[in-house]
Formats: structure tokens, C-alpha cells, sequence
């Protein structure tokens, strides 16, 4: 037969039909595959993310029960008082329950394989609270010691085996992603045009980079809540032991001496006093500040002539030998006379602390409100955080902002006097800066105009 040379011989149009159907087949197994490996990162990811949570949680219970037994030792040598035992209690509780979310998340397995060394940290933890609330400090600190402290080590070190499982089947599920993206690179480069493959391969790198961007930020939010709950927590210890050491000093002297010289006596008695007072400060802000957001703060309302009030927080810094000067106009405001005692004595202690060396008060009618400007000669406060000074635990490095030393001062003023109906601002003018509280005035004032002409002296 001839044949001619020329021809050539042609490939069946079934096997370039079955090579096509087997390419999109292929590229289809491998979309899924990729799906279902982006789907299985995310899930590992989630784990991580629950074990390094749970690790946190159980760190910041510790340290809740440690400070709880410490202040539950100080009521026993008569240095603290039940509030503050009172109001670490809460504390612990609070972080118990932030350990028990974090622990329920993970995955069922997991939590079957956790649930036995979890109950005996949580049964130890629970057991130093109930030693702490039936007054035996002694036993909490054995309790603590002894038996809590093991468990969250045996507890971390079973949640830190499960953490670097998971991020270890992480980074294999992204390996397994990626080169299951290069395979599909390769058979769509030769079925269909080149951005589809560049849509596709951004579209699964996106999903996965925006799942691990929120799971980053979720992380180093949280970390920060701890970050901020360790240093609050070591803060308070510093800050009330101070006061509470120079209390007992004090009156450990006087014990042993007596009143032989009247003069180191009183001397004493006022030291004693002044610590007292700083002390009984920082436990009323620790308490407004722990008061739940959404219920309103408990107020005793009533007229309260204003003069009374700045005299009665002014005189115990005079006696200290802090020159208060300013003036004030008479007038009666309506709200918690306490509670405004507590406003003013936290902006005069931090102009004491922070400001200049010259302060001063004035007090004048605004409107249907009263004005109180606590100014002082200083710096003010830099630019980079006056936006974030009322809120509470705002720090510069490792000096607090506000009073109290404990970073609750502005916060807790701020909010006391909006619960009053008035209202707290900052200004800073060139060697003036100025805390203005506004309260609302009385009913039987609320016609007075500005009264320039009534102005008395606002010293102690």
C-alpha cells in the first residue's frame, strides 16, 4: 500500500479529551486537597493558640494566689486589711474563671488527654482560696507551696507538649500547602492561562495570611492583658507594702518608747496618719476600679456645700508642710460628698507627685455648673499618652501616670465624676497645667452667675 511520506499521523481525539479530563481532574484533587490542608492550618493554628492562652491564664492565676496569700499574711500580722484580702480574692477568682474558658476550648482529645491534670490544679487552686477565706493564711501558703505550685508545673509542661505538637503540625500543613500549590502551578500552566494560577495561588495565600494575621493579633492582645495584669499586680504589692511597712515601723516605735518625747511622738502619730491616708486612698480607688462597668456605682447624693469639702482634703497635705494657695467662690453642689473628697485628693496628690513645685485651687461658678481647677506649674503630661490618661493602668515605662502609683488616680476621678453627672478635663498651657472637675450645682444655685466679687482664699 502507499503511503504518503508527507502525512502525518494524528493523536485520537479521545486521548487528548482523556489527558485534558485528567489534568482538570488532577488540578480539581489538588484545589480540594489545598482546601482542606488551608482548613486543617487554620484548625492547628486554633489549637496553638488555646494551649499558649491556657499557659497564660494558669501564670496569672499563680500569681493572683500568691498575692492573695501574701496580703492574707499581712491581715495576720495586722499590717492590711480585710478589703484588700477581699478584693485579691476577687482577683483570683476572676482569674480562675479566665483559666477555666481558656482550658475548655480545646479540642476534645485534647481536652481528654488535659482533663485529669487540669482538675488537680484546679482542686489545688480552689483549696488555697478556701484556706484564705476561713482565715488560716498558714495553710494557703503550705497549700500554695506544696501542693498548687507542682501541679501548674506538671500542667505547663503537659499544655507546653500539646502547644509544640500543634506548632509543629502547622508549619508541616504550610509546607504540604505550598508544594501542593507548585504542583497545580505546573498542570494549570498548561490548560488554562497564566492568571488564573496567579488568582488562585494569592486567593489561598491571602486566606491563609489573613487567618494567621487575626490569630497574631488575638494572641498579642491577650499576652498584652497579661502583660498589663503582672505589672498591676506587682505594682499593688509595691505600693501598698510601702505605706503598710511604715505604718507597722511606726507604731512598733512608738510601742517601745512610748510618749517620752511629746514631739517625736506627734511626729510619729503624723507620719502615721499620712501613710494612712495614702493607703486608705489607693484601696478606694483599687475598689472603684474593680466595680463592674455595667452595673452603676453606689452614690450618696445630696446638696454639698463645696468650701467644706476643699478644706477638708487640704488640710492633711498643710500639715504635711504642702502650701496649697487659689481661691474659691462659695457654692453648693449636688453629689457624693466622699466621693468627691476622693476626686480631690487624688488630682492634688498627683500635682504633689507629677506637677510643679507652686499649686493651687480655684473654685468659681460655670454655668449651671461648679469648676474646681487643681493647677500646678510642671510639664503636664507628654503628648504621646494625654490621650490614654484616664484610662486605667496607663504607664510611662515603669512610672505610673497617675496618682497612687498605681496608675488608677485619673481613671478612677474621671469616672467618679461622671457617675456624678459632671465631668473631668485635662489642659496644659505653658507653664500651667490644670485638671478641671465640673459638678453639677444644686437645685437652689442653679441661677447664680459667676461670683468674682465672693471669692475667699482656698488654703488649709
Amino acid at each position: 500500500m502507499y503511503k504518503n511520506p508527507h502525512s502525518k499521523s494524528r493523536t485520537p481525539w479521545w486521548v487528548v479529551g482523556a489527558l485534558v479530563l485528567a489534568g482538570l481532574l488532577g488540578i480539581g484533587a489538588l484545589v480540594l486537597t489545598n482546601a482542606r490542608t488551608a482548613s486543617s492550618t487554620l484548625e492547628e493554628a486554633e489549637g496553638l493558640h488555646t494551649a499558649d492562652m491556657t499557659i497564660a491564664a494558669q501564670d496569672i492565676v499563680m500569681k493572683s494566689l500568691g498575692q492573695l496569700v501574701l496580703l492574707a499574711q499581712d491581715v495576720e500580722l495586722g499590717v492590711a486589711g480585710q478589703e484588700a484580702v477581699d478584693a485579691a480574692a476577687l482577683e483570683a477568682e476572676r482569674a480562675l474563671q479566665e483559666f477555666d474558658d481558656r482550658s475548655s476550648r480545646f479540642a476534645p482529645d485534647v481536652a481528654a488527654s488535659l482533663s485529669d491534670t487540669i482538675d488537680v490544679f484546679r482542686t489545688a487552686a480552689d483549696a488555697v482560696v478556701t484556706f484564705v477565706a476561713a482565715g488560716d493564711a498558714a495553710a494557703a501558703a503550705s497549700q500554695l507551696a506544696d501542693v498548687t505550685a507542682p501541679a501548674a508545673e506538671t500542667l505547663a509542661a503537659a499544655v507546653a507538649e500539646e502547644r509544640d505538637l500543634r506548632a509543629a503540625a502547622v508549619d508541616d500543613a504550610q509546607g504540604r500547602a505550598g508544594r501542593y500549590a507548585q504542583i497545580a502551578a505546573f498542570l494549570t500552566a498548561f490548560l488554562v492561562p497564566l492568571g488564573a494560577i496567579v488568582v488562585y495561588r494569592r486567593s489561598v495565600r491571602r486566606q491563609l495570611e489573613v487567618a494567621e494575621t487575626h490569630l497574631d493579633a488575638r494572641l498579642d492582645a491577650e499576652k498584652a492583658v497579661g502583660r498589663a495584669k503582672d505589672q498591676f499586680i506587682a505594682n499593688i504589692s509595691h505600693e501598698l507594702r510601702t505605706p503598710l511597712t511604715s505604718i507597722y515601723g511606726f507604731s512598733e516605735v512608738l510601742l517601745d518608747q512610748g510618749f517620752v518625747d511629746p514631739n517625736a511622738a506627734e511626729d510619729l502619730v503624723s507620719l502615721i496618719n499620712t501613710e494612712s491616708s495614702e493607703l486608705a486612698r489607693m484601696v478606694e480607688d483599687l475598689l472603684v476600679a474593680a466595680h463592674d462597668e455595667d452595673v452603676p456605682l453606689p452614690l450618696d447624693s445630696s446638696e454639698v456645700p463645696i468650701a467644706a469639702e476643699l478644706d477638708a482634703v487640704i488640710k492633711p497635705f498643710t500639715r504635711n508642710g504642702i502650701i496649697v494657695g487659689g481661691t474659691h467662690a462659695p457654692a453648693t453642689v449636688f453629689g457624693d460628698a466622699l466621693r468627691i473628697r476622693q476626686i480631690l485628693r487624688n488630682l492634688l496628690s498627683n500635682a504633689i507627685k507629677h506637677g510643679g513645685p507652686t499649686i493651687r485651687i480655684y473654685g468659681d461658678v460655670a454655668g449651671s455648673n461648679y469648676a474646681i481647677a487643681v493647677e500646678d506649674d510642671g510639664d503636664g503630661v507628654p503628648e504621646h499618652v494625654e490621650e490614654r490618661m484616664f484610662t486605667r493602668f496607663v504607664h510611662q515605662g515603669e512610672t505610673p501616670l497617675a496618682s497612687g502609683s498605681i496608675g488608677l488616680g485619673l481613671a478612677v476621678a474621671r469616672l467618679l465624676a461622671e457617675a456624678m453627672g459632671g465631668s473631668l478635663d485635662y489642659e496644659h498651657i505653658t507653664g500651667r497645667t490644670s485638671f478641671v472637675l465640673n459638678l453639677p450645682l444644686a437645685d437652689s444655685e442653679q441661677d447664680l452667675a459667676s461670683t468674682d466679687d465672693l471669692l475667699v482664699p482656698t488654703t488649709g
